[in-house]
């Protein structure tokens, strides 16, 4: 979590004396309906000869593999 206000994560945003309980709802999005992948610009790989090769999942932005910054929630180029 990111201290609301603040452009990246610092745990002395969190001392252990303050209490930070949060509750969270999540739900899952049927991103297969074409209506929702078009509201959210999810776009699917349709090349399956390439995607049988990959052992893990992968997001890609602008052509280059991505991944969540855990300080920042920010995307960075995958290592």
């Amino acid at each position: 979590m990111i201290q609301r206000g603040s452009n990246g994560f610092d745990v002395a945003d969190f001392p252990s004396e303050q209490d930070c309980t949060q509750l969270f709802l999540t739900w899952e999005l049927p991103i297969e309906d074409a209506n929702v992948g078009q509201g959210l610009k999810v776009v699917f790989d349709n090349d399956r000869s390439t995607a049988m090769r990959v052992n893990e999942e992968q997001v890609w932005l602008n052509g280059e593999r991505v991944s969540v910054h855990h300080e920042s929630g920010q995307w960075r180029r995958a290592d």
